[in-house]
């Protein structure tokens, strides 16, 4: 029953998220801007992964708002890939149609 994209990361992309977005670490979560090299995050399989490197950059662009069922809502830019049903998506090529996936799924 297991979908082959959810044993594989998503595609490389600079990992855009607004500040203040919270990320699951082994430490609880915490926002964004405090994650650090080193520090264990939760994967889309729900295992931990240890960051390599940590980036920051301003773009004037369009930020996308997600919010699932559970009324959590995200902030990405629009190259950044959220895990659906369907596989990898880029935020803007997102539908309403799109059943996005969280840790609860997999």
């Amino acid at each position: 029953d297991d979908p082959g994209f959810m044993r594989y990361g998503p595609p490389l992309h600079y990992n855009a998220c607004l500040g203040g977005q919270f990320i699951s670490t082994d430490s609880g979560n915490i926002p964004i801007e405090n994650i650090q090299k080193g520090d264990l995050v939760t994967t889309h399989t729900g295992r931990l992964f240890k960051v390599k490197e940590v980036m920051s950059k301003f773009e004037d662009k369009e930020y996308f708002e997600i919010e699932l069922n559970d009324g959590k809502i995200f902030m990405l830019t629009g190259e950044h890939p959220v895990l659906c049903k369907r596989g990898w998506v880029r935020t803007d090529e997102l539908t309403l149609d799109d059943d996005v996936m969280t840790i609860e799924d997999v």
